[in-house]
């Protein structure tokens, strides 16, 4: 399969986040969920999904929230590539909004949740079930 004919997957947060973090863009994963996450390059570029992310991050608002970066993948394969699948998906986020954004690591942590969170129950191959999920840490 040729590079731009990769399925999308979700880069989201979870309802009841702060106002200012961007919500529900698409981000491209390797098709059929193969069990290599993609390097948060293309839509996470210059004026990419993780940019906007890091922005509101950065922000006045949200500088003091910790956040928790989750890695979902849809149901193909074993239970084990799964889950390292979804933890290698967030823990990429969490490397490209600290590494390339300067958000701070101890903002951010990061879990696979393997297959067991769909977005989209019915079918459960589809793309929104490959995603990447951004919630609000409350201590």
């Amino acid at each position: 399969m040729a590079p731009g004919d990769c399925e999308s997957s979700r880069v989201a947060t979870k309802t009841g986040a702060p106002s200012g973090v961007v919500r529900g863009s698409t981000a491209t994963d390797r098709p059929a969920d193969s069990g290599t996450p993609n390097a948060p390059t293309g839509p996470f570029g210059e004026s990419g999904m993780l940019n906007k992310v890091a922005v509101a991050l950065q922000s006045e608002k949200l500088s003091s929230y910790k956040f928790r970066v989750e890695g979902h993948a849809d149901p193909r394969g074993s239970a084990d590539a799964k889950m390292k699948l979804s933890e290698d998906r967030a823990a990429a986020v969490v490397e490209y909004l600290t590494q390339k954004d300067g958000i701070a690591s101890e903002r951010l942590s990061s879990v696979g949740k393997g297959s067991t969170e769909p977005l989209n129950p019915r079918n459960p191959t589809a793309p929104e079930n490959r995603r990447v999920t951004i919630v609000t840490v409350v201590d």
